[in-house]
């Protein structure tokens, strides 16, 4: 299956992969390539197994392959050293995405830190940045969602709240707008509450959010969320927050 999975991403016609074991022998494989390919290509292995590659319009009509999430060892010029990451089938139409966690996932609670940036989460990935920057590489397309649910807290107005690319360089904008716009989704097409940038900087006594998809490859992963402005208003009122990162997604 990895070995499947590594021919798909290293052609560079290849948009996504399925693969089974054939029905016909116990040391046959089925790998079916959605690129230009006419036609099977059969590659023997060491050990005696056989990858078939076979178009993907041909393949549907013979109805022998189907689509398999799992896990991949990614070898090779991809990474300087093996390493497994998960393999997506099913969210992009078929089209391989891997799948990259980290241990900042959940939902977090952002309390008792006034000052601009002084809450302080560092991204630890399931696999090393040089790994991950590898993939990213060669990759057309590389997403990672993010969130920052607020209550009477301030985030990118006076840059309470921010969050650092990969190469540690503070970021002035938020998932769903462009890059370096000072912008969240919302002040792209001016719908923010308050018509400011971002509905988090309405600084209102009630939960609102901020959140879409980062997609700068060259910035991408997230390496560390900062945030501020929750601390005790002068009437009393808890200001308060709470960070959502999702896993790096990259395809193509």
């Amino acid at each position: 299956m990895a070995r499947c999975f590594m021919r798909c991403f290293q052609e560079s016609r290849c948009v996504g992969f399925n693969y089974r074991w054939s029905e016909a022998g116990a040391n046959e494989t089925n790998c079916q390539l959605s690129n230009n390919t006419k036609g099977r290509i059969g590659l023997r292995n060491e050990d005696g197994e056989w990858d078939f590659y076979q178009d993907i319009e041909m393949t549907n009509k013979t109805g022998r392959s189907d689509n398999e999430d799992g896990e991949q060892i990614l070898t090779g010029d991809l990474a300087l050293s093996p390493f497994q990451v998960h393999c997506d089938m099913e969210s992009k139409n078929g089209i391989g995405v891997i799948v990259i966690g980290h241990d900042s996932e959940s939902r977090t609670k952002v309390d008792n830190y006034e000052d601009p940036g002084s809450y302080s989460r560092k991204i630890r990935y399931n696999t090393t940045m040089q790994q991950i920057v590898a993939v990213i590489n060669q990759s057309k397309n590389c997403e990672q969602f993010i969130k920052y649910e607020c209550s009477n807290s301030l985030f990118l107005r006076s840059s309470y709240g921010y969050w650092i690319s990969r190469q540690d360089r503070k970021m002035n904008y938020w998932g769903g707008a462009a890059v370096d716009s000072g912008k969240c989704a919302c002040g792209m097409n001016n719908t923010c509450v308050g018509g400011g940038n971002c509905n988090c900087d309405a600084n209102e006594e009630r939960l609102r959010e901020d959140s879409g998809f980062l997609t700068d490859k060259n910035t991408l992963p997230v390496a560390e969320l900062r945030f501020g402005d929750t601390g005790i208003t002068g009437s009393g009122y808890d200001e308060y927050g709470y960070h959502t990162l999702g896993k790096l997604l990259c395809w193509g």
